[in-house]
């Protein structure tokens, strides 16, 4: 009987990292749904720190709480916090 022993023995890891056609293609798949998901996450974290930045400088040019929350879309939460910095 051919045992996995027997398998990994014929053929190491190193010449051959997939046991299953579909197990390259997956981790491929897997792998390039990751990069995108972190890219995404990138691009958001990117926007709403543009969002802080625009409201903290509207904040200290003495602009209304009001218009920056329409502006820039952020919570007065978010804007209360930046003006108590």
């Amino acid at each position: 009987m051919y045992t996995k022993e027997d398998f990994l023995r014929d053929y190491p890891p190193k010449e051959h990292p997939f046991v299953f056609p579909w197990e390259k293609e997956y981790h491929e798949k897997a792998i390039q749904e990751a990069t995108q998901q972190g890219i995404e996450q990138g691009v958001e974290q990117g926007i709403e720190k543009n969002k802080l930045e625009t409201a903290r400088k509207m904040l200290a040019e003495g602009v209304e709480i009001s218009f920056i929350l329409r502006i820039t879309g952020l919570s007065e939460d978010d804007i209360l916090t930046l003006k108590a910095e």
